[in-house]
């Protein structure tokens, strides 16, 4: 054993061991001494990780295998440095194996005899963590190198490293802004970045991903602005270091020409990839044990869709030796640990739920930060007045970054309908609202796919009568059990949805239509025709019998249908306000039903504009879009027998005397129904190709205001079938989605 004062003398070498002389004793007795020979190993990737070690002459080179088996060096270990900082940092076995490279001479510490002495002077702490940091970062680029240019990585990174420059961005601040010149090419090793042009996201960038590759080659500046949606750490090379890396390593511009190539494409959709880290903040808005539960039972259905985690302050200080490691504030050089921790985690999980604390500590903050999703969580019948956390916390800023900002709403009684989301909604900037229901195991099932961007869409199109084919559709559903996630639709189509999202079956649908549409039928209903054909008020008292007063926020699926706005001519996609509201404006038919009054606007039938709204619900929701569509391509065609359309005084007559031949022709009605879908067919093609699945009913054979009990169940018929037609594609989306065939 080496006599403790010569362990001082050795350690007063080391800058940052000033304070040697205050050493404990104790803490003394378990430092040793060591020597390596050239080509002596300290320790080889995957050893146990229990002791820090420092240099105190000689060197040694660290060495990461490749998938060739051949050795890299990543860093090299000059004196006074230390050795095995970043197994200290993040835990685990050994990353890397350390050789040396000439006679040296090292100083070995237990790790839990330095976290002992660490508690006392943090700037050791500080320290190791900045050498593990940096040693972390050179790993990283090695691996995106490997990953990216195979053969010719480890001559890539031995040509760069020693000048590449390491940039990190805090969470909420630009990288580069839209416009600017460009300064070099980047590679994100770790943390997200979103893309921004004339204020919208248009794509986002993950760890691996290279940066300003078009741009650079081209001698372009950036199209769109980068801003980190977490703290994120890149590696930059400068033009000029990028022009002597071409120089030399030619063959390392096939790969980035690829890359500048399909990046040099206008990107119009967001586009998310459903394995990458998903990280979610749940904010408890009600009792912590409520909340906690829920989390729990959220993260055994994120299991379904890959590795998942939960974190709340009381587990992670459980980590630690260190008393309330979970509230180190920002600026305690311990923080540094924390975060090499938590960012260890991140990369072995594919989901990590961090739960914040019920008041705004730096638990909270840490891990609202660290968040893409907000889930702000509350019982239904609670408080909905804002919490500590977020007046305190949940900033402008926050909310800039974060993906998505969602309300859940925890329900006792399954069965009563849900009321009073608004007052939650009025007083915050929420994007979606999901109702949960304690003994509704489906309900997290809906939450997990759509946090894991794999929740199911269904969009109904208008058509008319011809919509209660719809009926059929969710009839195969229910017997093939596949999931509806997210609904929503056009004119007939919106109506089906509101039935679905409200809650009702395919059975109870069936009689919603024949009571509202055919037993009362409300196009029977004429007025005198100065602004529609049917009385408004007979439509308004058949729509609030069935929705009454019922929100759209208080739907227990998410929902949307869309409207025309014919005073300011535009497309309206409806998410809130009044059910029966909603569905009377998507389906008030021009010159037949009166426009819906909102707000001085007048709101006509969305099919004028969009009657499959596939690309509103792409933008909505993350996951796979099943689109059903029941307006022929070819429709009203002048097949009645005869070349002149008979008068109407002809057409009269057939009606009125038994014996006279019976004249089919259109009506005033069909020909306005159908004017308001042609103006959308032209999108129709469109949406078709977007749509991962699209059912067309063959309706064709019944009218657009066929609206009677035997067409409602022959409609029905022919939606079933055709959609168990389609049922081997149905259960290859459900396998996507992680959802059991039944």
């Amino acid at each position: 054993m080496t006599p403790q004062t010569d362990v001082k003398t050795m350690l007063r070498a080391i800058p940052v061991f000033g304070m040697a002389d205050d050493i404990p004793e104790a803490i003394l007795a378990e430092i040793a001494e060591l020597h390596l020979e050239p080509g002596e190993e300290l320790f080889h990737a995957g050893d146990p990780s229990d002791h820090l070690y420092f240099l105190l002459s000689g060197g040694l080179t660290l060495l990461e295998r490749g998938e060739s088996g051949e050795f890299a060096a990543i860093d090299r270990v000059e004196p006074n440095e230390p050795i095995g900082e970043i197994e200290l940092m993040m835990g685990g076995q050994r990353t890397c194996t350390a050789r040396a490279d000439a006679p040296s001479h090292l100083l070995s510490i237990p790790n839990d005899a330095f976290d002992r002495l660490a508690l006392g002077h943090p700037e050791l702490m500080a320290m190791a963590g900045e050498f593990a940091r940096r040693r972390v970062e050179q790993s990283q680029l090695l691996a995106v190198l490997r990953q990216q240019f195979g053969a010719d990585a480890d001559a890539i990174f031995a040509f760069i490293e020693a000048e590449v420059e390491w940039v990190r961005v805090a969470d909420g601040d630009w990288l580069v802004h839209e416009h600017d010149a460009v300064d070099g090419l980047y590679i994100l090793l770790s943390g997200r970045l979103q893309h921004v042009a004339s204020g919208e996201v248009v794509d986002e960038s993950e760890a691996g991903d290279i940066i300003g590759a078009p741009q650079l080659i081209a001698g372009l500046p950036w199209n769109s602005g980068l801003q980190a949606m977490h703290e994120s750490t890149l590696a930059r090379l400068r033009p000029e270091l990028f022009e002597r890396l071409l120089q030399q390593l030619p063959s390392a511009l096939r790969p980035l020409s690829g890359i500048a190539i399909s990046s040099l494409q206008i990107i119009i959709e967001q586009s998310f990839d459903t394995d990458a880290l998903v990280t979610i903040a749940v904010i408890p808005l009600t009792s912590t044990d409520v909340v906690t539960e829920f989390s729990h039972r959220l993260v055994a259905e994120l299991e379904k869709h890959g590795k998942s985690l939960f974190l709340n302050s009381e587990m992670v200080d459980a980590a630690s030796t260190r008393p309330r490691w979970s509230q180190i504030p920002a600026d305690d050089p311990w923080q540094v640990r924390l975060t090499a921790w938590l960012d260890g985690l991140e990369a072995r999980y594919r989901f990590v739920v961090y739960q914040t604390d019920y008041d705004a500590g730096e638990w909270s903050r840490r891990a609202i930060q660290r968040a893409e999703y907000l889930l702000l969580v509350d019982e239904a019948g609670g408080d909905p007045g804002l919490s500590d956390i977020e007046q305190r916390l949940v900033d402008a800023k926050t909310l800039e970054t974060v993906r998505r900002r969602v309300l859940v709403l925890l329900h006792e009684n399954t069965s009563a309908a849900s009321r009073g989301a608004r007052h939650w909604l009025s007083l915050r900037n929420m994007e979606d609202v999901q109702h949960i229901r304690r003994h509704r195991p489906e309900d997290l099932g809906r939450l997990a796919r759509f946090l894991s961007g794999r929740s199911m869409g269904i969009v109904f199109g208008g058509g008319g009568a011809r919509g209660f084919a719809h009926i059929g559709v969710v009839k195969a559903f229910e017997e093939i059990g596949f999931p509806l996630d997210f609904v929503g639709g056009t004119s007939a189509g919106g109506m089906a949805a509101a039935s679905v999202a409200l809650g009702q079956d395919s059975q109870s649908m069936r009689e919603t239509v024949l009571e509202i549409l055919i037993r009362n039928n409300p196009f029977k209903s004429y007025t005198l025709p100065l602004m529609s054909l049917v009385r408004q008020q007979i439509m308004d008292g058949l729509y609030r019998s069935i929705w009454g007063d019922t929100e759209i926020a208080d739907l227990w699926l998410p929902y949307f249908s869309i409207a025309a706005d014919i005073t300011a001519a535009e497309m309206v996609v409806q998410r809130s306000g009044k059910v029966w509201e909603a569905v009377r404006a998507t389906q008030s038919l021009p010159g037949i039903v009166v426009p819906l009054i909102r707000d001085g606007h007048l709101l006509i039938d969305g099919g004028v504009i969009d009657n499959v709204p596939v690309d509103t619900m792409q933008a909505l929701n993350r996951g796979p879009v099943v689109a059903v569509n029941v307006s022929p391509e070819e429709d009203l065609q002048s097949n009645f027998g005869y070349n002149e359309l008979p008068s109407p005084w002809q057409v009269l007559k057939s009606r009125l005397f038994p014996f006279a031949d019976t004249i089919r022709t259109f009506t005033i009605a069909d020909v306005m129904v159908r004017s308001i879908v042609v103006n959308s067919l032209s999108r129709r093609a469109e949406a078709q190709e977007k749509a991962d699945l699209w059912l067309n009913p063959p309706v064709s054979a019944f009218g657009l205001l066929e609206l009677t009990e035997q067409a409602l169940d022959a409609l029905i018929e022919i939606g079933y079938e055709h959609t168990l037609a389609h049922r081997q594609e149905l259960m290859q989306l459900m396998d996507s989605s992680g959802v059991p065939a039944v």
